[in-house]
């Protein structure tokens, strides 16, 4: 959970350094008759400005790398947020030393102020870390949420447009939100910060060393399992959401009901030391997530930490098209089918929890195929189309095979097919065979950046 969250505010924060996808700056174009009109160049605070956050965008990226790596652990926040703090304090610097424009000037202002204010907190939090205060690192991470939210509704949609540069979901979807809109949002994270707090002390719970599953059952009964997401629900109901919001504000309320009610199945396996009942509820409480996710927007959904849709290239040809618009929307909600046990939970009770679990993947992800299959695609984009729906069909014939080894008892075989590599390795081979247009779509990656990181070159 708190690596969740510290990746969702890695992502707003590069948000807010401008990205890359731009590209260099275009030399003007010969005048032709027979040529298309040139766009303008850009001017040169533009370009200084598309420099410095490129600049910081590879600072950050570097910095955050410890949260990204294999057996990753609490310690990665001390490790990489002093860099990333610097990285953005370096950032600010720039653009204050920037010639910027009169009708500029309050924006960039506001800009450096917000980049200072995430860059201490940054370092706030990884002193935090530092003692292994798991609840008041979650609360800082919530902080910084608000920060790189509120900052980015300060700006006016003129400056967004120059500064943030970068396709990663974040910069659009907040610039511009009315001071109400953004205290709701902001109440919105203070419910969520409710669950965290908890859920921070089942992530110190499950870091320790257990000898039996019963004994980390008994560790996280003791830490509150059951009673995270009622705490946030709690706070829900009294908000007032804006009119923009009513609408999801109360599919969160939906949601959040499900989860209260499966939080209080997950605390009664706790308690009575049953890990099938634990295991199965903590599974089916993420696909309620997932599932809800079609009901959020995206600036809704970053604010909850419910997926979305991964955000289309404007300047890729698929963005222009209702195929891709609904294709992304589709993906979105879509899961991989992976599994996520502890490490001391009984071979017999993860048969029993998966002969559950497995269907109710296979019928997302049937439902998500039919779905895809029920587009048309414009013809340029029709091989990829038939691509993903393979891509679907190896997921499901892995959860096949998943459910043939649990009811044989095959240990070996699931070990292998339950692994986060599995869906990985399908995932890669689908990469390498979409267009640059579609890939990211499905991988979450920009392919001109190479392939994602879990894939092997």
């Amino acid at each position: 959970m708190l690596l969740a969250l510290a990746a969702g505010v890695v992502a707003l924060t590069l948000a807010a350094c401008g990205g890359s996808d731009a590209g260099e700056v275009a030399a003007p174009a010969e005048s032709s008759e027979a040529a298309e009109p040139a766009e303008p160049a850009p001017s040169d605070f533009e370009a200084a400005m598309q420099a410095a956050s490129d600049r910081a965008e590879q600072a950050v990226r570097e910095a955050e790398a410890p949260l990204f790596a294999d057996g990753v652990g609490p310690g990665a926040f001390g490790e990489a947020f002093p860099e990333m703090s610097a990285a953005l304090a370096a950032y600010a610097v720039e653009l204050e030393a920037l010639a910027v424009p009169e009708e500029f000037r309050a924006d960039l202002a506001r800009h450096v102020s917000g980049l200072e204010d995430i860059a201490a907190k940054f370092a706030t939090v990884a002193a935090s870390d530092a003692s292994r205060d798991p609840e008041e690192v979650f609360a800082l991470l919530c902080d910084l949420d608000g920060l790189g939210r509120n900052l980015l509704a300060d700006l006016s949609p003129e400056y967004a447009a120059l500064a943030f540069l970068s396709s990663a979901p974040g910069p659009d979807l907040f610039v511009g939100l009315s001071p109400e809109e953004s205290d709701y949002l902001d109440s919105v994270d203070a419910a969520q910060a409710e669950f965290g707090k908890r859920a921070s002390a089942f992530f110190a719970a499950i870091s320790g060393s257990y000898t039996s599953t019963e004994a980390l059952l008994t560790a996280l009964y003791e830490a509150g399992a059951g009673e995270a997401w009622a705490a946030a629900q709690e706070v829900a109901v009294t908000l007032e959401p804006p009119p923009r919001f009513v609408s999801e504000h109360e599919s969160w309320l939906v949601l959040l009901e499900e989860l209260v009610r499966l939080d209080r199945l997950i605390g009664e396996g706790a308690r009575d030391g049953d890990i099938i009942a634990f295991e199965l509820n903590n599974h089916l409480g993420l696909l309620a997530m997932a599932d809800a996710s079609v009901d959020f927007s995206p600036e809704f959904a970053l604010t909850i930490g419910v997926q979305i849709p991964p955000p289309l290239d404007p300047e890729s040809a698929i963005a222009a098209t209702s195929y891709g618009q609904e294709l992304a929307a589709v993906l979105g909600a879509a899961i991989d089918g992976t599994y996520g046990f502890f490490p001391t939970t009984p071979e017999e009770a993860g048969l029993e929890a998966i002969q559950v679990i497995a269907p109710e993947f296979m019928t997302r992800l049937e439902r998500s195929r039919a779905s895809i299959e029920g587009l048309t695609p414009p013809e340029e984009y029709t091989a990829d189309h038939t691509r993903i729906l393979e891509y679907f069909d190896a997921l499901l014939a892995n959860q096949v095979a998943v459910v043939a080894a649990a009811e044989s008892g095959d240990m070996g075989a699931l070990t292998t097919l339950i692994g986060p590599d599995a869906s990985e390795d399908v995932l890669c081979a689908a990469a390498g065979e979409l267009s640059d247009d579609v890939a990211p779509l499905v991988t979450g990656f920009d392919p001109s950046d190479g392939p994602p990181p879990f894939c092997s070159e």
